[in-house]
């Protein structure tokens, strides 16, 4: 457990928010990774390429369809879900004056969604900032990359 009074920055791409390890659909039961770990989906996230750049690069790179990436895509972020007592654990913290920060790596379209979707999720904290938003670069374990 953190102190009392703390600060605690939590990335919200893989930590508060969770997707499967494989993919469905046309790409059914390729690791997610193949998708969301590419050079292209990270340059997207970052916000250096476009949606449908992104897509394409993948397509390329994966030889499918681009409707088969775009409806894969939006399954998997259908699919999105808050771990199991994540609630309960902020709460805990909040309890203990910590102060809780999240840091969105994931592109603008799918924080808008996510943003939507979890909205009870992001009361919990005292501020969210998008990657792009940082006046100084970080590692993000998650991602696996540096933001931005």
């Amino acid at each position: 457990m953190t102190r009392d009074g703390a600060d605690l920055i939590v990335e919200a791409n893989g930590m508060l928010i969770q997707g499967p390890g494989t993919l469905a659909g046309e790409l059914a039961g390729v690791r997610a990774r193949k998708v969301f770990k590419t050079s292209s989906w990270l340059r997207y996230a970052a916000g250096e390429l476009n949606r449908q750049e992104a897509f394409d690069a993948i397509v390329a790179v994966l030889d499918v369809p681009p409707a088969a990436v775009a409806s894969t895509v939006n399954a998997y972020r259908d699919a999105w879900h808050i771990p199991p007592g994540l609630p309960e654990i902020l709460d805990a913290l909040k309890e203990h004056s910590v102060r809780l920060y999240g840091l969105v790596t994931m592109p603008a379209t799918d924080w808008g969604h996510a943003r939507e979707r979890f909205a009870g999720l992001w009361s919990r904290f005292d501020g969210l900032a998008a990657s792009g938003d940082l006046d100084a670069g970080f590692l993000s374990l998650v991602m696996t990359a540096k933001h931005p």
